[in-house]
């Protein structure tokens, strides 16, 4: 294996960037996921997000040192593997998630460019396709995006959880701020078919929980023309709990001793979790956003596909 240097284009630091071969592309997901199947074009994710719940793909790996954050493995043959999948009978008009436990436009992208190649991939067996991403680099393949749009259900989301650009950056060191974000889901809303979305997950706790702060965050997904928003409170277990509690308390050492007991399980205390849902539910029917993108994709698929020419 070679390794490669990468300084991160927006988090402090660098990471090591190690090709290496996929033995598979596609990974089915259970039923109670709204899709069928996971790829993932890298392992670990340079963004850096301290609430990252993909932290726990670290003990898969066969080496104690492999850090989430700063070791990326790069699936150099990944669109050439998918391509031999998606041919199989059982995957045909399969909803496909591109990214499932890893940002497909992380740093390492512009480099290697497997997307454009996987894209095209998408295009040739017209596979339905979501994908969420925190990075303004998903601009480079509209062109590609828009195609696959012309043909089958894709859509496009992205994690907001702020709009305060100097927290998001200590929350979410390597991401795209939120400007961008919402500028590039406009973009592609305005030049693709695909639908939108802004996933507001996670919600965390005497952080980003304030009414102002979800009045906030929807008005700028009806700005950015958003057809959705969801939401859903921090979620802490294995080596993702460990990592956030660490930080939140060097962070928000003030706040600490309050934090601590929502979370006495791996799950938000439920008189919490209640609570939020009213806040939530009680701001966001002032704004025209839909829950998801399901309906989005059922309405699509009795919708007369158009053609378009492909090399």
């Amino acid at each position: 294996m070679v390794s490669l240097s990468l300084t991160d284009e927006q988090g402090p630091g660098s990471v090591r960037v190690v090709p290496t071969t996929a033995r598979s592309a596609l990974r089915k997901i259970p039923d109670t996921f709204p899709h069928d199947g996971n790829v993932n074009p890298f392992i670990g994710c340079a963004h850096g997000c301290h609430y990252c719940f993909a932290q726990y793909t670290e003990t898969y790996q066969n080496k104690k040192d492999f850090h989430f954050f700063s070791e990326i493995k790069v699936k150099t043959n990944i669109a050439a593997v998918l391509d031999k999948e998606l041919s199989r009978p059982y995957w045909q008009g399969k909803l496909i998630n591109l990214g499932g436990v890893t940002d497909a436009y992380q740093p390492a992208e512009k480099d290697h460019q497997l997307m454009p190649e996987i894209w095209k991939t998408l295009i040739r067996h017209r596979s339905p396709v979501v994908i969420s991403s925190k990075s303004s680099l998903i601009l480079r393949d509209m062109e590609l995006i828009d195609r696959l749009s012309r043909l089958t259900f894709v859509n496009v989301a992205s994690t907001i959880i702020t709009d305060n650009e100097s927290l998001a950056r200590r929350i979410e060191p390597g991401a795209s701020t939120p400007v961008e974000r919402f500028s590039f889901l406009k973009n592609i809303k305005e030049n693709t078919r695909a639908s939108t979305g802004v996933h507001i997950m996670p919600v965390i706790p005497l952080i980003t929980d304030s009414a102002e702060s979800f009045h906030q965050l929807f008005a700028r997904s009806v700005e950015s023309k958003a057809d959705y928003t969801v939401e859903y409170p921090l979620h802490l277990s294995g080596r993702t709990r460990t990592h956030f509690l660490s930080f939140f308390k060097k962070e928000f050492p003030e706040k600490y001793n309050v934090f601590i007991p929502l979370f006495q399980a791996k799950h938000v205390d439920q008189s919490y979790f209640t609570k939020l849902r009213s806040v939530i539910n009680s701001i966001k029917s002032s704004y025209p956003l839909g829950d998801g993108y399901m309906e989005l994709f059922n309405q699509r698929l009795v919708t007369p596909q158009l053609s378009i020419d492909f090399d």
